[in-house]
């Protein structure tokens, strides 16, 4: 875990290290629900860790410029939280959850042997609604508990900061006690998460497992009859090349055409369109 630490937050190690896993940031993602059900971000967020672990390529995300900022601006937060506070922060990497596998997340930094801290740096009138409200906003504070149920500590600082600001009103710092009932629910709906992503790849196989083969044997069947060159335009003159299926006939090749559209059917079931009301 020590090297995990180590490990810069946003280098490609940092990238791969987190590559198909749920991450404690999308937690919110994965309990998303709807009147009728689960929400479509919970679906995205599946489909996007199934495409992440069959190609081993982390999903790219739009980064606008207040995120760009947000990026820029955390390392000079963390040093006033440090001020501010009085303590030293180490920084942090991915930690993987101790017994939930590809289940883990980033703080942003840790603080003595039980503290996490959260760092934002938004544009100046939410920073200042955070101030005003003294309290640590529902929307992070999900992902906050993710945090500490991986890393196993009591208390996550949320801080926000804004260097924009005078002085006395730059830094907002609420902590977040651990909250075992919320941990709790957070790890069941995360395995829950977890082993419906392994289903899904599963039934891919199953769905997709006679495609070569099938592609395959329709190869052999159309290079029995001629040979490509290297430049996939010419033909050998062993066998005269087979006869296109002719364009005026009302299904031509009616069983492979049936059997592609069974395929893509089958495929394309795996990831419903959902709509949210």
């Amino acid at each position: 875990m020590d090297a995990l630490y180590r490990v810069p937050q946003l280098s490609e190690d940092w990238k791969k290290s987190r590559c198909g896993c749920a991450t404690a940031s999308r937690v919110a993602d994965i309990l998303s629900r709807t009147k009728s059900g689960w929400g479509a971000t919970r679906a995205n967020y599946l489909a996007e860790l199934v495409a992440e672990r069959l190609t081993g390529i982390n999903a790219e995300h739009y980064q606008s410029k207040p995120m760009q900022w947000g990026n820029e601006c955390e390392a000079q937060a963390r040093k006033a939280y440090e001020w501010y506070r009085d303590v030293t922060v180490e920084m942090a990497s991915f930690v993987l959850h101790p017994d939930i596998p590809q289940f883990g997340g980033t703080p942003d930094g840790f603080c003595g042997e039980d503290g996490l801290i959260q760092i934002k740096c938004p544009n100046s009138s939410t920073h200042l609604k955070y101030l005003l409200s003294g309290t640590v906003p529902r929307e992070y504070q999900i992902q906050m508990q993710s945090e500490l149920a991986v890393t196993g500590r009591q208390w996550n600082d949320f801080v926000s900061f804004d260097p924009r600001l005078p002085e006395r009103l730059r830094i907002f710092s609420k902590r977040l006690l651990r909250s075992d009932e919320v941990i709790a629910d957070i790890e069941a709906n995360v395995k829950d998460f977890l082993q419906e992503l392994a289903e899904t790849i599963q039934r891919l196989e199953q769905v997709t497992s006679g495609i070569s083969s099938v592609d395959f044997e329709k190869d052999l069947e159309y290079g029995s009859g001629f040979e490509r060159s290297k430049d996939a335009k010419e033909f050998s003159e062993h066998e005269p090349a087979p006869e296109p299926p002719d364009p005026k006939s009302p299904n031509p090749n009616p069983p492979a055409i049936a059997e592609k559209k069974q395929r893509s059917m089958q495929v394309n079931s795996l990831f419903p369109q959902q709509t949210v009301k």
